[in-house]
């Protein structure tokens, strides 16, 4: 259990911050302007163990590496696995008040983060990994074009 169970529906122009307690299923939610700082303080004026949730974006990794040593637990969530977001009506301080109850109830699929050195390596080898692909299509499209025409691809055209 958790003193505080926080979740966050992060947008570029606004975050949606819904808390619940574990004493109260009162939720509490505010939509504010989107800063990483302000997030931070937010975190840092609870008291008590705190327990937060995002769900999986393309900030994800971001928000994970800015936020892990303010809270106690980090859940980056699974959106195709949150049913109950997509019932009813839509908006970020809807989303982020399912988001937390889901989150205290224990019904989120977390998806792995990880905050060490590798990371950027990790990120290079990706890349390199897609440019290689890339390559062997582009040669296999290339191959196919000249035998559709009942050509040979490895011979020197004239």
């Amino acid at each position: 259990m958790f003193n505080h169970y926080v979740a966050v529906d992060w947008a570029i122009a606004n975050m949606a911050i819904a808390r619940m307690t574990e004493k109260s299923d009162d939720i509490k939610v505010i939509d504010v302007p989107s800063s990483i700082k302000e997030m931070q303080i937010y975190l840092k004026n609870l008291k008590g163990t705190i327990c937060l949730t995002f769900e999986e974006t393309s900030t994800s990794q971001w928000l994970y590496t800015e936020l892990k040593e303010y809270v106690d637990k980090l859940v980056v969530c699974d959106p195709y696995r949150n049913k109950l977001l997509s019932e009813g009506p839509k908006n970020d301080k809807i989303d982020a008040k399912k988001l937390v109850m889901l989150l205290r109830a224990g019904l989120l699929k977390e998806v792995f983060h990880s905050s060490d050195k590798f990371i950027e390596l990790r990120k290079i080898v990706s890349g390199y990994e897609d440019t290689i692909k890339a390559g062997v299509r582009l040669k296999n499209q290339r191959s196919s074009m000249f035998r559709s025409v009942n050509k040979d691809h490895k011979k020197k055209q004239s």
